[in-house]
């Protein structure tokens, strides 16, 4: 039997268990690396979540596309020593850039075992501002049209 290992929730209920998703064990380190030409652009944003693994001092770091060292997180996380679904030790390692992020590692003195990974990327570029609610200018104009008309028709049949 395999061990699973991913984060709770991933069977529909929060129960303390993570038997049902996937997870990646690996050796002393992970390393993902970003394609912009197969993602249109290099994230912005990217995490992972840590659910479980042996030793401490756990290291993610971000890098550029030159390979420069963006930032780090080091944490002594304590496993607990299940690795079939406990989830109580599970952590969330998080970096934003607004350049871009090319690469993601995590790793630690002995084993790691990592579940979730999210990315995404973010515009400099603001987002228009949302429409302004109320009646659009065409049937504001329709309206006054016809009030006037209405008016117009008034005054011709009362005199």
């Amino acid at each position: 039997m395999t061990a699973i290992d991913s984060v709770d929730e991933d069977d529909g209920a929060i129960d303390g268990l993570g038997n049902v998703g996937d997870s990646m064990w690996n050796g002393g380190a992970v390393v993902y690396e970003f394609n912009a030409g197969i993602l249109g652009n290099l994230p912005t944003h990217v995490g992972l979540v840590w659910t479980d693994g042996l030793g401490t001092n756990t290291t993610f770091s971000a890098f550029d596309a030159q390979g420069q060292l963006l930032g780090q997180i080091v944490a002594n996380i304590v496993a607990d020593g299940n690795f079939l679904g406990g989830t109580g030790e599970d952590r969330f390692f998080g970096f934003s850039n607004i350049g871009s992020i090319a690469s993601i590692s995590m790793s630690n003195n002995s084993a790691i075992e990592v579940d979730h990974l999210q990315y995404g990327y973010m515009s400099s570029t603001p987002p228009p501002p949302p429409p302004t609610p109320g009646v659009p200018v065409p049937a504001t104009l329709l309206l006054f049209g016809a009030g006037l008309f209405a008016a117009g028709l008034r005054s011709k049949i009362g005199h």
